[in-house]
């Protein structure tokens, strides 16, 4: 999901879904929250690497399964109420109030 003016809208996943209904193929999913999306994209990175990210499900739990720190930032999706609830899996390292 987007989060918009109007609330939150359909983001790639309901597209991602469509085309499966579709085809009837299952597709292969290289982004958020697995691990090939964020191995690529830390290769690339000399040092420290930090995902920001305000969804638990995608960006904190994403970066928690390759090992890499995370920081929510409270930009909508997910709320503090959520990040206080959440599973060790989407447990950030660190609290943003905006970017």
């Amino acid at each position: 999901s987007i989060p918009t003016q109007r609330g939150l809208a359909p983001g790639n996943g309901a597209f991602v879904n469509l085309l499966k209904e579709l085809t009837s193929a299952t597709p292969e999913v290289a982004g958020k929250p697995f691990s090939p999306l964020f191995a690529a994209a830390a290769a690339t990175v000399t040092g420290k690497v930090l995902m920001l990210g305000d969804r638990l499900d995608t960006d904190i739990e994403g970066a928690k399964r390759q090992g890499i720190a995370s920081a929510w930032v409270n930009t909508g999706v997910h709320h503090i109420g959520d990040v206080l609830n959440a599973p060790t899996a989407r447990r950030p390292e660190f609290l943003l109030g905006d970017l």
